[in-house]
């Protein structure tokens, strides 16, 4: 039987590559899962699924670009860590690969130098790599075999979409039924998740962390998130009500603070931003209004942004995101998926930092929709159909 290895260190990235892989046996794969988490352990124990955990190996250090992790590049662990990390790693994969000869190593987003070590190690081995991440529209995922937003395939060679197949009248029904129907509400499903703590399954990840000498990459517990979803409900920010209808205006939506995209593919990061927004604002006689992300819980950064809206004269709102898009002159972001959904509402935008969308033309929206994103429902607990894992397996030819 073909062997598939799955690197995961997060709960629902697991449950998720748990059902893909009920689909996956008919295709005659059988999946190992790999982690550094005693939760994740548990749970796949559980579900009688093979699993092997990332325990500490102190080796020779492999060459992996460790600057290029999200940890490092976030200051969250030291070089000494993060060599003891990917040492650990690559001496796990050497062990389980030369038993299991794998063919597919899949991975979630891929930045974290856990998973960045192991996708370092399948280009070595001739292991076909997939990354996925949410792909921010309902039900659809996005699955590519270099990376994800600005480090995939898809951002290096945008034209690769040129060749997928459009219906550009499906697409205008589509985009007009989205359109409704994110007005009338608009949820960002994780941003429930940033702000709350699964404190039972940390508990059992410390554990595994002290006792079972597993790897660990990152703090479980900050003071942000510990302290966060208290503190919404103690802090209220100020917002602006303002008329949207009679308002000409630049919409820039902000991004989590300590997000992976604005800390690997932003030289600048939310306040940099900011204020270059306000200027194109200024110039084009617009007014600036900025939305927070739903999912921040840095409180100490939110209390900067006031003192910046203080100072520069932007409004400061909550309203449907959507909405602002919709009503907008333009939008300016970072490199939010929000100014991907300005793109599919026609709205002029600018990037400050690496966006994977940046060069799609409506022709390229309509392909990356309709046949690059593919069809899978993350949130729920069905099994993956047939055609999305026949889709996500087809994924790794992509050049």
């Amino acid at each position: 039987m073909k062997k598939i290895l799955v690197v995961t260190t997060f709960n629902n990235h697991f449950h998720f590559f748990y059902r893909l892989s009920q689909t996956l046996i008919q295709f005659g794969f059988e999946t190992h899962f790999l982690t550094n988490k005693y939760s994740i352990f548990l749970e796949a124990q559980k579900l009688d699924q093979k699993i092997y955990f990332l325990s500490k190996e102190r080796k020779s250090v492999p060459d992996v670009d460790i600057l290029n992790s999200f940890e490092v590049s976030a200051g969250s662990i030291t070089t000494t860590q993060a060599n003891l990390i990917t040492s650990s790693v690559w001496s796990k994969l050497e062990v389980l690969n030369r038993i299991n000869n794998y063919e597919y190593n899949f991975l979630w987003g891929g930045v974290r130098l856990i998973e960045l070590t192991s996708a370092e190690f399948a280009f070595r081995n001739n292991i076909k790599a997939l990354f996925f991440e949410l792909g921010n529209f309902p039900n659809k995922i996005f699955v590519d075999p270099k990376g994800t937003n600005a480090r995939s395939l898809l951002a290096e060679k945008p034209e690769v979409l040129d060749t997928m197949q459009i219906d550009p009248e499906m697409f205008k029904q589509w985009r007009t039924e989205y359109i409704a129907k994110s007005l009338s509400n608009h949820l960002v499903p994780q941003s429930g998740a940033a702000a709350g703590v699964e404190y039972k399954k940390n508990l059992l990840d410390i554990y595994g962390f002290r006792f079972c000498k597993l790897i660990q990459n990152e703090s479980l517990i900050t003071k942000e998130k510990l302290l966060g979803k208290y503190l919404r409900k103690v802090i209220k920010l100020e917002y602006d009500q303002i008329d949207l209808d009679k308002t000409d205006y630049l919409f820039f939506p902000m991004q989590v603070n300590k997000d992976a995209q604005l800390i690997l593919n932003s030289k600048i990061g939310n306040l940099e931003a900011l204020k270059l927004a306000n200027k194109i604002a200024e110039e084009k006689g617009l007014k600036l209004v900025v939305k927070p992300h739903p999912g921040e819980v840095e409180f100490g950064f939110i209390k900067k942004v006031n003192n910046l809206k203080n100072s520069l004269g932007f409004c400061f709102v909550n309203n449907n995101t959507i909405e602002l898009v919709h009503k907008s002159k333009e939008v300016a972001t970072i490199n939010s998926t929000v100014g991907l959904q300005a793109k599919i509402l026609n709205k002029p935008v600018t990037c400050f930092g690496k966006a994977f969308y940046d060069k799609f033309d409506e022709n390229r929206l309509a392909a990356y929709l309709q046949s690059y994103l593919i069809d899978a429902d993350f949130w729920n607990d069905n099994k993956i159909d047939t055609p999305s894992a026949e889709q996500i397996l087809n994924r790794a030819e992509l050049k």
